[in-house]
């Protein structure tokens, strides 16, 4: 209920919002079409199950997908676990279950990307799809927690990702990483255990810069710079649009700041009364 209050409320106003200016301003283009044939699935947290997004046509509202991931975890991870509990042998222990149920889920999930890649979004059947869907990241993420919540995985793991400048290198695979454009499965490996690290040692060079006053700002508004960044971006290149300024620094240094006060606005007098339920929850 406290994750419903967080994510649902500003994601189907948004999700209104863009179906009205959709409505008045692209209903009889393509993207407009496709947007409203898409829009079931944007509802329902599925369109990374049922939406192409290499048609070939932009699709608007497409960052929904991970929002729909996110919520598929929320909603099957806690029914699954509570089934293979009551299927579990006694051989196995219910601490190790967890994390066998997730090594498992990480490899289905790509099992699923080569089935899928194979023959395309669009002829893949829905179980594949519903397969390749599965997060890397977040599963990873929580087969971490795991390991490092127990103190003898914890003392295999600190080693190498609980020193002062652990983090400061992951970051730096990882930007090695982009670059070179590894595989998006093992990316996201590598940014599971670059929070990983942040997460266990909350000092350091890289921590420091995260605890920047600006960025724990612009982290407090996050959610709704995910959700109006599209607007934002459209906006500005509205108004730019004579001076036939593309994607690039000039562009996002010019959107910035006007999706931090969408943002921020959205925060303080929509959300913030909506996130004081969760007190009733805690």
């Amino acid at each position: 209920m406290r994750r419903t209050l967080r994510i649902f409320p500003l994601y189907y106003a948004v999700l209104a919002l863009y179906v009205v200016l959709t409505f008045v301003l692209r209903r009889d283009t393509p993207e407009g079409q496709q947007f409203f044939a898409n829009l079931p699935a944007f509802a329902t947290y599925t369109s990374n199950w049922f939406v192409d997004f290499q048609a070939g046509v932009s699709t608007t509202f497409y960052f929904a997908w991970t929002l729909a991931t996110e919520e598929q975890f929320y909603l099957f991870w806690p029914g699954l676990l509570v089934l293979l509990l009551a299927l579990r042998p006694r051989r196995l222990s219910p601490a190790a279950l967890p994390a066998l149920a997730l090594l498992a889920l990480c490899a289905a999930s790509v099992v699923g990307w080569v089935l899928r890649d194979q023959v395309g979004f669009a002829d893949a059947a829905l179980w594949v799809r519903i397969l390749a869907s599965l997060a890397v990241p977040i599963l990873c993420g929580a087969l971490l927690a795991l390991v490092v919540d127990r103190p003898r995985g914890y003392a295999a793991v600190a080693p190498v990702l609980a020193r002062p400048w652990s983090p400061v290198v992951l970051a730096l695979v990882v930007a090695v990483a982009v670059v070179a454009d590894l595989h998006r499965q093992a990316l996201g490996v590598l940014l599971a255990v670059l929070v990983t690290s942040l997460c266990l040692r909350e000092d350091g060079p890289l921590f420091t810069v995260l605890a920047w006053r600006p960025l724990k700002a612009i982290g407090v508004v996050s959610y709704g710079m995910y959700l109006m960044h599209m607007l934002a971006v459209n906006l500005v290149e509205a108004g730019l649009s004579r001076l036939s300024v593309g994607p690039g620094p000039v562009l996002f240094a010019l959107t910035l700041p006007v999706v931090y006060v969408a943002a921020y606005l959205s925060y303080r007098y929509f959300e913030s009364p909506i996130l004081a339920l969760k007190k009733r929850f805690a």
